[in-house]
């Protein structure tokens, strides 16, 4: 048995859920191991940008998560929150029309990947910044109407690596970036549908392929 609680705007909405009969002999997935404990770590269940401490703060919809050195950001509907010291706080991008999508932590800096914005002549792009403790810079720009990125991560080296799917000419492409120079460079077409990425600790590149329901992996 379990119930399920949500808010729509001001009403909140509980369901009461008990399995009778699993369906064709099936588990039930909504489950702990014994000896696990799970609690919330931040948040008070309101959907609201508040901040404050970890137990009275509000988040609208977490999802991209970086944890470092005992720091956690994350991104929140399109915005920076960090959870420091049992305090939870929001950062401000600007120009104040920047969303995250995406972000991840290195050697102290962290890199975002924004959402869409427009220019004065309508052109549609995206983005990713490099904030630290001095100042926030972009470091690659491109344009939103004809690519999309779906993940990235950083290698040890600190560069970045990032899937990414070109529109316009119908493929999806692992590209590099390097965080210093501003460069970026093709790696290797990828196959169509390459969603998420990540490192193991001897180099190795993991690629997920849900479409074909398979992982690459790419050696050094």
């Amino acid at each position: 048995k379990t119930t399920f609680f949500g808010k729509y705007r001001k009403n909140t909405v509980s369901l009461d859920v008990e399995v009778r009969e699993a369906v064709n002999n099936s588990s039930i997935s909504l489950r702990y191991p014994k000896k696990v404990s799970v609690s919330v770590y931040a948040g008070n269940g309101e959907r609201d940008f508040i901040d404050g401490t970890v137990s009275s703060c509000s988040f609208v919809s977490p999802e991209s998560l970086s944890m470092e050195n005992g720091t956690l950001y994350l991104s929140d509907s399109g915005r920076i929150r960090r959870v420091q010291g049992g305090e939870v706080s929001t950062i401000a991008l600007e120009p104040d029309y920047l969303t995250v999508n995406l972000l991840r932590q290195w050697n102290e800096n962290l890199y975002v990947l924004t959402g869409p914005w427009e220019d004065d002549n309508g052109d549609s792009y995206y983005g990713f910044l490099k904030i630290s403790e001095e100042d926030a810079a972009l470091i690659y720009m491109t344009d939103a109407a004809m690519s999309t990125i779906s993940d990235f991560t950083l290698s040890e080296d600190g560069t970045l690596w990032f899937i990414q799917q070109n529109v316009g000419m119908g493929m999806t492409m692992l590209n590099t970036l390097n965080v210093n120079t501003m460069e970026s460079e093709w790696i290797m077409d990828l196959p169509d549908g390459a969603r998420s990425m990540s490192f193991d600790g001897k180099g190795n590149l993991y690629i997920s392929v849900p479409y074909s329901g398979i992982i690459l992996r790419i050696e050094p």
